[in-house]
C-alpha cells in the first residue's frame, strides 16, 4: 500500500515538474524579442545557459528569414539616358520624379512634373521670370507647341500647382496621362530638338549660284 502511494506521488512530481517546464518554455518564447522582418522561422528548443545572476537559462535558438521588398518594373523611356548629357539638373529632376511613382507618391510625382516642365523651359532658352501660365503661351508663340499641346501642358502645371500648394493627389491612371504628356514635349523638343540641331551642323553649304550673264549691248 505505502508502494503504490510513493508510486503515485513520484508520478504527480514528474508530471508538475515536466509542467513547469512547459511555463517556461512558454513564458520565454512569448517574452522574446520582436524581429523586424516579415517571416519568423519557427523556434527550436535548446540546451541550457547561465545568465549573469548564476541561475540557469532556456536558450531557444531560432532561424529568422527576411525577404526584400518586391522590386517594381519601372517604365522609364529609352532616351532618359540621353538627358544626363544634355542638362544633369533636368535628369536629376526625372530620375527623383520616376522614384516618386515608383513609390506611389502621387502628390511629390506631380511636383516632379511640374519642376521638369519648368527645367526644360530654361533649356529653351525661355525667361525663368514668367509664370508657368506665361511659358506656356511663349511655348506656343514660338511655335515649340501647337494649340492642343498647350493645353494638355497647362494642366500638367495646374496638375503640379495643385499638388505643391493644396496637397492634391492624382490616381495612378490620370498621373499616367499627365506624365506621357510631358515626356513626349520633352522628348521632341530636347532629344529630337538637340539631335536635329547636331545633324545640322554636318549639313553640307549650299553651292554658290553662278551669276547670270546678261546680253550685252544692241
Amino acid at each position: 500500500m505505502e508502494r503504490s502511494k510513493y508510486r503515485g506521488n513520484g508520478r504527480m512530481d514528474r508530471i508538475a515538474s515536466t509542467a513547469r517546464r512547459i511555463i517556461d518554455y512558454c513564458s520565454a518564447w512569448v517574452a522574446r524579442p520582436c524581429s523586424t522582418g516579415p517571416a519568423v522561422g519557427i523556434p527550436k528548443i535548446g540546451d541550457g545557459r547561465t545568465g549573469a545572476d548564476g541561475k540557469e537559462q532556456i536558450y531557444h535558438p531560432r532561424t529568422v528569414t527576411t525577404f526584400p521588398t518586391p522590386q517594381r518594373v519601372s517604365r522609364r523611356p529609352e532616351w532618359l539616358a540621353k538627358i544626363e548629357q544634355i542638362d544633369a539638373h533636368l535628369s536629376q529632376i526625372l530620375h527623383q520624379t520616376y522614384i516618386a511613382l515608383e513609390a506611389d507618391a502621387f502628390i511629390l510625382a506631380s511636383v516632379g512634373l511640374r519642376t521638369a516642365f519648368d527645367r526644360t523651359t530654361e533649356i529653351l532658352k525661355l525667361d525663368p521670370g514668367h509664370t508657368l501660365e506665361q511659358k506656356v503661351a511663349l511655348l506656343k508663340d514660338k511655335g515649340y507647341i501647337g494649340e492642343t499641346e498647350a493645353a494638355i501642358l497647362s494642366v500638367v502645371t495646374d496638375a503640379g500647382n495643385a499638388a505643391a500648394h493644396r496637397g492634391w493627389s492624382p490616381g495612378a491612371a490620370e498621373f499616367r496621362v499627365l506624365l506621357i504628356a510631358l515626356e513626349q514635349f520633352i522628348e521632341r523638343t530636347v532629344i529630337q530638338g538637340t539631335t536635329a540641331l547636331g545633324i545640322a551642323q554636318h549639313i553640307p553649304p549650299r553651292h554658290p549660284r553662278p551669276k547670270r550673264a546678261f546680253s550685252g549691248a544692241k
